[in-house]
């Protein structure tokens, strides 16, 4: 599991084709989404990116362990399991 750090998630994550947008949703543990971007997708560019979420105010438990889940403009998903800190 992946640690936030002062209630904030860093992911990096290589784009090879285009710019365009991710979509990320945060999961419980059951599988509830609790926190979301849908209406203002984060934008990426060609190259290496970092992704940071602010997630002092979603209302996570510390402590307690979440799943992240990025969805990119061509469809593909990919998830990452965090320890919320």
């Amino acid at each position: 599991f992946y640690p936030t750090r002062n209630e904030k998630l860093y992911v990096k994550y290589r784009e090879r084709y285009r710019s365009g947008a991710l979509i990320y949703k945060v999961f419980n543990a059951q599988n509830v989404v609790v926190e979301s971007n849908t209406s203002l997708p984060v934008n990426k560019t060609y190259g290496m990116n970092w992704l940071e979420l602010d997630l002092s105010n979603s209302g996570l438990v510390a402590n307690d362990y979440y799943r992240l889940e990025i969805t990119d403009d061509k469809g593909k998903t990919e998830m990452l399991r965090f320890l919320y800190k």
